[in-house]
């Protein structure tokens, strides 16, 4: 099933949109790690320079990432689910089309990860590989997950171009907490922010929030009409 959804959801222009994000993003990423310096000058403050890198990366990619989530997602209704809905179960196509766009997020996140690392390794002489951009991009996964909730909830074939204002309410969120840091935004929207996130309890909370997100999307798509 989850195979089947995929060829028909990503066919043509959508499949070639997937995979020419995995060029745009390391384009943007080698942009972001050429330091303009000599090596020697890279080797003497490699500290300065690879901070400086990991937060111009973060940033970025934080701005950034949520407009591919919403092109990969914003055609999720198609008219093809509606004999598949017809034939199997609606609840079997439910939870295989959001297990699909998991996947999708799952691999494109990982990517992501890699790119961010194997990049500036091996054209910079500053960059040493650590662990502690793990929980950076855990956190934005779990973000995009909730993204993705949305869109699928919300957005149908004839409003999706109305996807990218979610996409545009991400950012004004983050850059809103980034002067609150509410606790209180936090709870109602658990999107990433480092302060608030290093919390021990702010990943549990954001996981028991996707999961009750998927709950409630599923039961409101199990009651509307085909």
């Amino acid at each position: 099933m989850i195979q089947y959804l995929f060829v028909h959801l990503f066919y043509g222009k959508r499949r070639i949109f997937l995979y020419l994000s995995l060029i745009i993003i390391p384009v943007f990423i080698y942009m972001l790690s050429i330091s303009g310096v000599s090596m020697n000058q890279e080797l003497l403050f490699h500290e300065d320079y690879q901070l400086y890198y990991e937060e111009m990366a973060q940033k970025s990619l934080h701005l950034l990432i949520p407009f591919f989530i919403v092109l990969i997602t914003m055609d999720h209704d198609q008219s093809f689910l509606k004999p598949m809905i017809a034939y199997f179960e609606k609840l079997k196509v439910i939870t295989s089309k959001f297990a699909l766009y998991i996947i999708i997020l799952t691999w494109f996140y990982l990517m992501v990860f890699i790119l961010y690392h194997v990049i500036p390794c091996i054209f910079t002489s500053y960059y040493q590989v650590n662990t502690f951009s793990i929980p950076y991009f855990f956190n934005i996964f779990l973000d995009g997950i909730i993204l993705m909730i949305i869109i699928l909830t919300f957005i149908k074939d004839r409003q999706k171009a109305f996807s990218v204002v979610f996409a545009l309410l991400y950012i004004l969120f983050s850059l809103y907490q980034e002067d609150q840091e509410s606790i209180l935004i936090f709870y109602i929207i658990p999107l990433y922010f480092p302060s608030i996130s290093s919390f021990s309890l702010a990943i549990p909370y954001k996981m028991c929030y996707i999961f009750l997100g998927l709950v409630l999307s599923i039961k409101k798509m199990l009651y509307e009409e085909i």
